[in-house]
């Protein structure tokens, strides 16, 4: 839980009308853990402080807290905690001239600052805690935690937050009323492509060079900063790696998708899946993944040593599958998926493989280990493996297997990978055997662009 208290306060400054205000004592716990507050006593109790500059931070910053706001360039953490420094080292080893470095410094800052609520209180030297939106929920990250609630709530607790310090606050004061009138116009509407500008993570120059001469908001079928269209996250898990143009192709493919009505089967699989995985809450995400698509398959009854065809269980659940060669190269698949409404446009493909692409990278390591277990479970693997391992052995299990199972040398070198580190036989030599088996495969879409799912 993400909790507050906050005791408002007499100052003793004994000014009129004095230049800070908002003082009060704050405590702020998450999952029952004191993150701010005072603990040299005895009993803990809350910090008392001049708190509106939290204010100000709140209101200039939330917009950027109620979006899922990509992270600056091209880096996508596991966490924000530590970013700020991974960043920078990588920044410095890239080449850039002074001026482009500069640049970039100040975006990978500003992001950090937003996200971080410490920061609003430069001068108390408080812990750093982190919000970051992720789809429908937020994670809020501390030094000690990492958990993720629902978005209404935390909005709804950091607006609370925002008005009991706003209540503490002095009108008079000259500080303190543009505070509060920044406060009261915290959900003004955005220009559109400042607002799709923040959804996407590119400038506004770049949203008005994708519409080209269209409306922004019908090309990217924007209706609100806080509810991005399936075009808006399009454009933004493809920004990293296509250019404008194609990005415009991808919205345009998808606004003309026919989406299928799903199957009540599959609005059962759904509700059951995410039971699982609020079982599995305490495991890393790539075992989360796993897990699921073992319990995947033995709902389905589907035998390990069988092939999966998600083609097929698509189309039996009611998910619309359209075959598209309309998409740029870099794209393989895009899947939609609005309430109970459901479609995939994929090109046609040699194999079946896994679409990665730039989501939260928790998120991704569950969906990649999730997709290789259900197509290529590693019990076969280690059927086929044996226990004195050659490069010849590696490459005779990799060819059976990618055929057998119609994946690609990609996926199944992945899942030797995974299943030999398990075991504790992952050398550096057997791990060079298997990334030569991996690129063996001419025909392997995976060896020969970059993949992307949406």
């Amino acid at each position: 839980m993400f909790d507050f208290t906050f005791e408002k306060l007499d100052s003793d400054v004994g000014e009129a009308v004095p230049m800070f205000s908002g003082y009060g004592r704050l405590t702020l716990s998450v999952n029952g853990l004191g993150i701010w507050c005072d603990n040299r006593g005895v009993e803990i109790t809350g910090i008392a402080e001049y708190w509106d500059s939290l204010l100000d931070h709140l209101a200039r910053c939330w917009h950027s807290i109620g979006i899922e706001e990509p992270y600056p360039l091209r880096f996508n953490p596991e966490s924000p905690m530590g970013f700020l420094e991974d960043a920078m080292a990588e920044l410095r080893n890239m080449g850039l001239s002074k001026n482009a470095f500069v640049e970039e410094e100040v975006k990978i800052f500003a992001f950090s600052d937003r996200h971080n609520l410490a920061a609003g209180m430069p001068n108390l030297f408080l812990p750093p805690l982190f919000i970051l939106r992720e789809g429908n929920d937020v994670r809020i990250v501390t030094e000690t935690d990492d958990v993720r609630l629902p978005f209404g709530q935390v909005m709804k607790q950091l607006e609370a937050l925002g008005s009991a310090i706003a209540d503490a606050i002095h009108s008079q004061s000259p500080r303190g009323g543009m505070i509060l009138d920044a406060w009261s116009q915290r959900d003004h509407a955005l220009p559109v492509n400042d607002a799709l500008a923040m959804l996407i993570g590119v400038p506004p120059s770049l949203v008005g060079e994708i519409a080209a001469n269209d409306d922004p908001s019908e090309v990217f079928g924007y209706t609100g900063w806080d509810s991005p269209s399936p075009r808006v996250l399009a454009a933004r898990m493809t920004q990293h790696c296509l250019e404008p143009k194609e990005i415009r192709m991808v919205m345009d493919r998808i606004a003309r998708a026919s989406l299928g009505k799903t199957t009540p089967e599959f609005t059962n699989l759904r509700r059951e899946a995410g039971q699982q995985l609020e079982s599995l809450a305490s495991e890393r995400h790539f075992r989360q993944g796993y897990e699921l698509a073992k319990w995947l398959r033995s709902t389905l009854s589907v035998s390990a040593d069988r092939t999966v065809d998600p083609d097929q269980l698509l189309r039996s659940w009611g998910v619309t599958v359209e075959p598209s060669r309309e998409l740029p190269d870099e794209i393989d698949a895009v899947a939609l998926w609005e309430g109970s409404q459901a479609c995939v446009i994929i090109k046609p493909l040699p194999s079946v493989e896994i679409l990665g692409g730039r989501m939260p990278v928790l998120v991704e390591k569950r969906a990649n280990a999730c997709a290789a277990e259900l197509l290529l479970p590693r019990t076969q693997v280690e059927q086929v493996l044996p226990e004195s391992l050659s490069a010849d052995a590696v490459t005779t299990a990799m060819n059976g297997l990618t055929e057998r199972f119609d994946v690609s040398r990609t996926l199944t070198g992945h899942q030797m990978e995974n299943l030999l580190k398990d075991t504790g036989k992952l050398t550096s030599r057997v791990k060079g055997w298997i990334e030569k088996a991996m690129n063996q495969g001419s025909r392997d879409p995976a060896n020969s662009r970059t993949e992307t799912r949406i």
